[in-house]
């Protein structure tokens, strides 16, 4: 059981590719929404440039999870294959 746990963490304790478990897409979007949450009111003039530039990367990370969720939400239920 201690092989298992030192393998799904770095020594950084950043888990890595083997996450205990899958999320949802809609655990995906929900988790995308929180990220923009924390930081929708923060003003990146204020923040150092290290700061800023993180803040900008979670932005295009939540973008990213949110449309690879969004795709996978439509394909799933197949609504391109449908006639309206």
């Amino acid at each position: 059981m201690e092989q298992n746990k030192e393998n799904s963490e770095n020594p950084n304790g950043i888990l890595n590719d083997e996450f205990p478990f899958d999320l949802t897409p809609h655990e995906d979007i929900q988790a995308a929404v929180q990220a923009i949450a924390v930081i929708e009111e923060l003003d990146l003039v204020l923040l150092d440039e290290q700061s800023a530039n993180k803040v900008i990367e979670i932005k295009k990370m939540a973008l990213d999870i949110t449309y690879q969720a969004i795709m996978e939400i439509y394909q799933a239920n197949k609504y391109g294959t449908q006639d309206y």
